[in-house]
């Protein structure tokens, strides 16, 4: 019987002390999601600091390497950090990649069109393909807006799937994974409530934004954006369309045209000249998360209910 024992002994120590996989990550947001499951000392390596914008962003050979030596790799999709699709094609198959716009569980928004879209035109045009175990190819994916990790909703949903991806990587620590997940989606849920209170004075104003990165932000708080500056961030807009804008701020009273740290200032400086319209500066990427899991991914959006208020309210 004792002989028994110690001879499962060095199993069960060699178990306890597995590796928690190593997880790599695109973006700031999903970092900060991502940490709320890992526990505190094995954070994700980060792969786009937030001061820097993934759809202009070019991959470091380092960072090549990190993605060879992961077990986990998680990411939008190709509409957003287009850098890493073909690194990613080209990675060994034991390495498990998840890209979260392909997640039939997520709230899933097709693309506005163009940038002079309309108050609530959001409503009609989202889907969310629950229950569907399919993968969509590109072509579907390029019609989705890729800024899924602005709705607490999706957070909700990213923080339980990538426990679920952690467990079946490290089935002994599986409990603790889900345990953290359920305490982020906790915290999530008080979130949510405070800043629907918060944002409830500001959802008829009209405002613009640089790109049209907030519309699940807007979705899930029923905000009131009219436009975006640009359709894609890497791309200057014409004359053609800058003075469009600039009539639409007229004629709907625009309260504010944000600009985003990412990027240059000086188009809204252009737009707004002449105009009642106030500059405001809003981020995506939460360039000034300091803290760690759930507490930065509620800072993120903390921040962007703040902007938001700072200039209309």
């Amino acid at each position: 019987m004792i002989t028994a024992l110690f001879g499962l002994l060095p199993t069960f120590v060699f178990a306890d002390k597995t590796p928690v996989p190593k997880v790599v990550v695109s973006i700031a947001p999903l970092q900060a999601l991502v940490s709320s499951v890992l526990p505190e000392e094995n954070p994700p390596i980060l792969l786009v600091e937030s001061n820097q914008s993934p759809h202009t962003y070019h991959l470091k050979p380092s960072q090549m390497r990190e993605l060879q030596q992961a077990n986990l790799i998680i990411w939008v999709g190709e509409s957003l950090e287009g850098f890493l699709a073909k690194p990613l094609a080209n990675l060994p198959t034991d390495i498990k990649t998840v890209a979260l716009l392909n997640d039939p569980d997520l709230l899933r928004l097709s693309a506005r069109a163009g940038g002079a879209w309309e108050k609530h035109n959001d409503h009609d045009h989202h889907h969310a393909d629950h229950g569907h175990d399919k993968r969509e190819d590109v072509a579907e994916e390029n019609t989705l807006d890729p800024h899924i990790w602005l709705s607490p909703e999706n957070a909700k949903r990213i923080v339980r799937r990538v426990a679920q991806e952690l467990a079946m990587l490290d089935p002994m620590r599986a409990a603790d994974y889900h345990h953290r997940a359920e305490q982020a989606v906790l915290h999530l849920v008080s979130l949510d409530d405070t800043l629907r209170q918060q944002l409830q004075v500001i959802r008829e104003k009209p405002y613009i934004v640089f790109h049209d990165a907030y519309f699940y932000f807007e979705n899930h708080y029923q905000l009131n954006a009219v436009g975006s500056i640009t359709i894609s961030p890497e791309n200057r807009p014409s004359a053609k369309r800058l003075q469009s804008l600039r009539q639409k701020i007229k004629q709907l009273h625009v309260q504010c045209v944000f600009s985003e740290p990412q990027f240059k200032s000086s188009l809204v400086t252009t737009i707004i000249e002449g105009t009642t319209a106030k500059a405001g500066i809003l981020d995506p990427l939460s360039i000034d998360l300091t803290q760690a899991g759930i507490v930065a991914y509620s800072s993120l959006l903390q921040n962007v209910a703040s902007q938001l208020l700072a200039c209309l309210e």
